[in-house]
This record gives C-alpha cells, structure tokens and sequence, in this order.
C-alpha cells in the first residue's frame, strides 16, 4: 500500500518551512500579559507600525486603538490565558486607522510546568477578501429587498384598487368569501351593503374626469372611517363600492348606515365647486338572503335599484327579508 508522503525531518529542511511561514504568513509573539514579544516583518507591513511603536504596545492596543473595540479581544485573551487555541476572522484596525480582516490562529505556548509562556498569532489578511464578500452580501440583500419591493407592487396592482387604494373586486370576493365561512361557522349574521353614488356622471361630464377620481377617492375615505378594522370595504367598480359588516344585527346595521349616510353627504370642495355627494345603498344580510357572496352581492344590488327609485340618498334592504 503507497505511503501517504511524510513531513520533512531535517533541520534544514524545518528551517526552509520557517522561512517559507515567515514571509508568506503574519507572525507575531506575545508575552502572557500580551506585551508584544516579536513580529516579522509582514506583520509590520500590514498593520503599517514601527518596529519600535509595536515593541511597546500590548496585544489589545495594538490591533483594537479604540477601548471601545476591544471588549472582543479580552475575551479572546482570556481565553488563551485558560490554554484554548483560537481561530477565526478577526477585525483589527492598521496604523492609518484602516479597518483590517484576519484569517488568525492563536497558540497558547506552554513551558514544562505547564506555565503559560508565550501565545503565537498566525495570520493571513483577508480585507480584500472580506470587503468584496461584504459588498456581494450588500448587493444580495439589495436585491432582496428589491423583489420584495416588486412582489409589493404586484400584489398592490392585483389585490389593491390603484384610484382608492381599497380591496379591488378580486381581493373584495376573497374576504368576503372568508367573513362569509366565519359567520357560518360562528352562527352569526353578515350584511353586504352595495354602494352606488349618485348623479356621479354629471360630475365627470361638467368637472372632468380628475374631479371624478377625487370624488372616489373621497368616498372612500369615508367610508373607511365608518366602519370597524374587522369590516370590509371595497371597490367593485366604477362608482360602486361595498362593504361588509360581520356580525351586526338589524338595528347595528341601520345605525352604522344611518351614520355613513351623514359621512358621506357632507360636502366637499372639488374644482372649485362645492359638492354633496349622496349614494344610493343596497342591503343583503348572510344568510337570509342568501350563503354566498355571489348570491349576497346580487341581492344587494337589486335592493339598491330600488333604493335609488326612491330619488337616490336613499338605502333599501333585500326584498327577501
């Protein structure tokens, strides 16, 4: 069977692997209570001191200048104090105050007595190394951040109205669905209220579309403001907005609209013209009139068709209550 090969022997040829960790590693030797001992010259050339600047600093002064910065390197120390080797990427700072990156195994040196001697600190700089990983690490968090930015947008886009920023149809149908279940499986009742605004075409032909979207987006204001965080309110389409009251009774329901009514009329300043919006509104009530939103919202239309026979600011339950 082949031998794996053998480590050198010789003297010399110890020696000739010393000179080669002497100039292709940072080497440093520190007495126990970490004044510095020896450094080779690459040591100097990285951290950029003075044989004679290093020859009276400690350990801590010389890679962390900042007592604020060393609380690491104490623990590191006491560490190699108890006899526990150390490695790791460490940070230290140069002589310009440039912060550096080391690949640095310590080695607790003990006499016969078992005494603490010396530590030895090997060392490689990997700032470059280091800073190109920080700078990848920061661009991949940016990018993450950036897809959920974008994943942000698309719901907004698809779940969200652009115009009023309430639930869109598709969104408005998923929870209603979901308040719907809930009811069903609390045994509660639920009330869909259809909203239509009225003589809102007169609006756009006389004040021009924009004064329309600010008109919409006042409603729905409005309406936001009348109801519970647990209600829901949405824009179907156009000038049709719902919303969904979970778990009111009659009188609940006829207050609550009673009180968005007066919301709602109150009047605004659009282009310059005052105006008293009004909304003819349709009610259907869970499960009464029906057991899904479809059916539910189908019924709330009908009952505000005939609300707005009434002359509009008028709201009108399902005819099957």
């Amino acid at each position: 069977m082949k031998q794996p090969p053998s480590f050198p022997q010789s003297s010399a040829e110890q020696l000739e692997l010393l000179a080669v960790l002497e100039h292709a590693m940072a080497i440093a030797e520190f007495a126990p209570n970490g004044r510095v001992l020896r450094v080779n010259d690459k040591y100097r050339q990285i951290f950029g001191y003075s044989e004679q600047y290093i020859g009276q600093r400690r350990h801590q002064q010389l890679c962390a200048p900042d007592p604020a910065n060393r609380h690491d390197f104490d623990d590191l120390w006491a560490g190699l104090e108890m006899g526990r080797p150390a490695n790791g990427r460490y940070p230290y700072t140069s002589a310009n105050g440039r912060c550096l990156w080391l690949e640095s195994t310590y080695v607790p040196i003990r006499d016969d007595d078992g005494r603490l001697k010396r530590i030895v600190q090997i060392a490689i700089d990997v700032s470059v190394q280091t800073e190109r990983e920080e700078v990848a690490w920061q661009r991949c968090r940016q990018l993450m951040l950036e897809r959920e930015e974008s994943y942000d947008r698309i719901r907004q886009l698809a779940f969200y109205d652009p115009l009023t920023d309430l639930p869109n149809r598709g969104l408005l149908l998923i929870q209603a669905d979901q308040a719907i279940a809930r009811a069903r499986c609390e045994r509660t009742t639920l009330n869909v209220l259809f909203f239509d605004l009225d003589r809102f075409k007169r609006i756009n032909d006389t004040l021009g579309h924009p004064a329309g979207d600010i008109m919409l987006r006042t409603i729905a204001e409005r309406l936001r403001s009348e109801v519970r965080a647990t209600d829901i309110v949405g824009r179907l389409a156009g000038d049709e907005f719902v919303v969904v009251l979970a778990d009111y009774d009659l009188r609940q329901t006829t207050e609550t609209i009673q009180r968005i009514q007066k919301q709602l009329s109150a009047s605004c300043q659009i282009a310059g013209t005052t105006l008293a919006p009004s909304a003819s509104i349709g009610i259907s009530c869970f499960p009464d009139d029906g057991e899904d939103m479809k059916t539910l919202l189908y019924c709330a239309d009908l009952a505000m068709y005939q609300a707005k026979s009434k002359g509009g600011g008028q709201f009108s339950f399902s005819a099957r209550r």
